[in-house]
């Protein structure tokens, strides 16, 4: 209760809802074919905001070459749907840059599969990860955060600022102006000692998703900045229209039976594997175990529970072992933590009871599954006994991961709303596992609240909240709840 006003985001810009999407949930139902479009036409507005911001590459990509140059490193961190961007970033580029490339995310490797609670509200463990990886004077290191107020990336920029002769940079997507009252955030935006990138996209398609079109965009610009810095003869401003250009001619409406046939089985009770391989594998990872958090399902199951709660898994095709899958799938050994506390999530243990071969007992209990590979210039995704294809000519794999990150976070978007895993676009399945979470589920709480004519004190919400949370299974929504209890 204490840190009200610490987590109070709602006059962010990505924590708004989106006008074109506000009936997203609706149309999931009735009307697929224009959550589709709907979908894509806020896609294509975060890829038009990125455009304007396309010369803010300058300072990043002389950045990376200066580091590297005088036998530094670049290190990536982020937290949540940003951590598993910049473990993306690594594994995407790892053999053009080598060791001289490394990422971390909030809670170490083990934190892929499921966020550990607070872990990003805290600045001291971002100061204290980016130690584990003995920063030098030479190194330079960037901290990515959607929204620009997240405390873990906070930490560890203004910690690199003490530490590097280059100067760290700080990316994020909201206004600065709605940044300054947030105090964390007025320190890094008002610190000369930290440079700053704002890629502004809008609100998200589902109100506060940050993990869709934000990430979107600080995962491009991420990657034009690292082909540059590989490759001086590169045009990143011909490199972007051309990525743009394919997104535009691409035919999501193909998704059409793909969402139909996962929700109907979801709605069925029943269970999806995602069998992936190469660089789609955490692409495919990311987007499936997002959908946890975001939509309120259990995660990925471990090995030594009974339980099989998780609607969908993730599994790398040909790994012998849960610690050739994690190696498979990561393209390096995992790193964790394995720090004391945090319910041993953080342990290396815990990170191998999540069995990403074909070994854990899941691969084959469960009938249903989705493929993903790629033949000449398409991504093809097969389901069970149906496919569909997406041109896929670009030229570099980065850039199909990219364009495979739009496709799936629209699928699994859709398929949520078919499951009532929103209201409207609004996330009233989110888990307040988090300070900036518990805010979230209080804010779209008020506003069903209100829409019922029902005027409550925050304080009164909050506490309603807190307490419901307590008790509360994965298969009910906490915002519903709340205004079940309040109304």
């Amino acid at each position: 209760m204490n840190d009200k006003d610490y987590f109070s985001l709602g006059h962010l810009t990505t924590e708004s809802c989106h006008p074109l999407t506000r009936n997203l949930s609706f149309d999931c139902e009735s009307n697929l074919a224009k959550a589709i479009s709907d979908f894509y036409e806020v896609d294509k507005l975060a890829l038009a905001s990125l455009q304007k911001n396309i010369h803010k590459l300058d300072p990043l990509i002389f950045a990376i070459e200066r580091s590297l140059s005088s036998g530094g490193r670049l290190i990536v961190c982020g937290c949540g749907a940003t951590g598993r961007l910049s473990l993306a970033l690594e594994s995407f580029f790892k053999e053009k840059f080598g060791a001289k490339l490394l990422s971390f995310m909030a809670g170490g490797d083990s934190a892929l599969i499921k966020s550990i609670e607070k872990f990003e509200d805290y600045p001291e463990y971002g100061k204290d990860q980016l130690h584990l990886f003995n920063p030098s004077a030479a190194d330079l290191i960037v901290g990515i955060t959607e929204g620009g107020e997240t405390p873990f990336v906070i930490g560890a920029v203004e910690e690199a600022s003490k530490i590097c002769r280059e100067k760290p940079f700080f990316i994020y997507c909201n206004p600065d102006e709605e940044l300054l009252p947030v105090e964390r955030s007025r320190g890094v935006i008002e610190n000369s000692a930290i440079e700053k990138i704002n890629l502004t996209c809008g609100p998200m398609a589902l109100a506060g998703s940050t993990r869709l079109q934000a990430t979107t965009v600080q995962l491009l610009f991420m990657c034009l900045a690292l082909e540059r810095a590989f490759n001086e003869k590169i045009n990143v401003v011909q490199l972007f229209k051309d990525f743009v250009a394919l997104h535009q001619k691409s035919e999501f409406l193909k998704l059409i039976p793909f969402i139909e046939w996962e929700s109907g089985l979801y709605k069925k009770n029943e269970r999806v594997n995602y069998f992936v391989s190469g660089l789609n594998a955490l692409s495919v990872l990311t987007d499936t175990t997002e959908r946890a958090p975001t939509f309120g399902l259990s995660p990925f199951d471990s090995v030594s529970s009974a339980k099989r709660d998780s609607f969908v898994y993730c599994f790398m095709e040909n790994a012998i072992s849960a610690f050739d899958g994690w190696i498979k799938m990561l393209g390096r050994r995992p790193r964790t933590l394995n720090w004391r506390g945090h319910g041993g999530q953080t342990q290396f243990l815990y990170l191998m009871d999540m069995d990403i071969s074909s070994h854990n007992p899941r691969a084959k209990e469960v009938e249903h599954s989705v493929h993903l590979h790629h033949s000449d210039d398409k991504l093809i995704l097969n389901f069970d006994n149906m496919s569909i294809e997406f041109t896929s000519s670009f030229q570099y794999t980065w850039m199909e991961q990219v364009f495979l990150k739009l496709i799936l976070n629209m699928h699994s978007t859709l398929v949520m709303g078919r499951m009532g895993r929103y209201v409207e676009n609004l996330m009233v399945w989110v888990r307040p596992s988090n300070g900036k979470l518990i805010n979230r589920a209080c804010r779209y709480a008020d506003i069903l609240l209100r829409e019922k004519g029902i005027v409550l004190e925050y304080d009164i919400i909050e506490r309603k909240c807190l307490e419901l949370y307590q008790s509360m299974p994965h298969n009910h929504s906490i915002v519903l709840e709340i205004v079940k209890a309040l109304s």
